[in-house]
């Protein structure tokens, strides 16, 4: 989704607001640790 329509579906907010928000999300994700199982061969 485009920023713009972000803020054209939610007038209140601000573009700092949706980049904060996005970087937030960022930070999450990266913070995530997914364990892989090992391949059997």
């Amino acid at each position: 989704m485009h920023i713009q329509k972000i803020l054209d579906t939610y007038p209140a907010l601000h573009p700092e607001d949706v980049q904060a928000a996005i970087s937030y999300a960022a930070d999450l994700v990266r913070e995530r640790t997914i364990h892989l199982p090992a391949e059997t061969l």
